[in-house]
């Protein structure tokens, strides 16, 4: 269960509060992918459009990008190293000269 004050009962009474000649003027809802924010959306603004907020999307995003490197580097095949340590690996194994500034 979520945290008091987001659940649909909430967000009915806030549109309650609003009215219908207000929520009929609602042209837009940025929200997360809770479907109940979906149904009480859609119930009081029909003609809406539900967008999905920035910071859900770029979570989201996050995760499958995330999902799909585990997977890649999970793999079998040779043993891989870390972008990070294989700079290093290769600045270690040059001499200073050969390095390029």
């Amino acid at each position: 269960m979520g945290r008091p004050g987001r659940d649909a009962a909430t967000l009915s009474g806030f549109f309650d509060r609003l009215g219908p000649e207000r929520c009929a003027k609602i042209t837009h809802v940025t929200s997360d992918a809770a479907g109940w924010i979906g149904s009480v959306v859609a119930r009081y603004c029909p003609d809406a459009i539900r967008c999905a907020d920035p910071f859900h999307v770029v979570a989201w995003a996050t995760e499958a990008l995330d999902a799909v490197r585990r997977a890649a580097w999970n793999r079998p095949g040779p043993p891989r190293t870390p972008p990070a340590a294989a700079a290093g690996n290769h600045a270690a194994a040059r001499r200073a000269d050969q390095l390029k500034r």
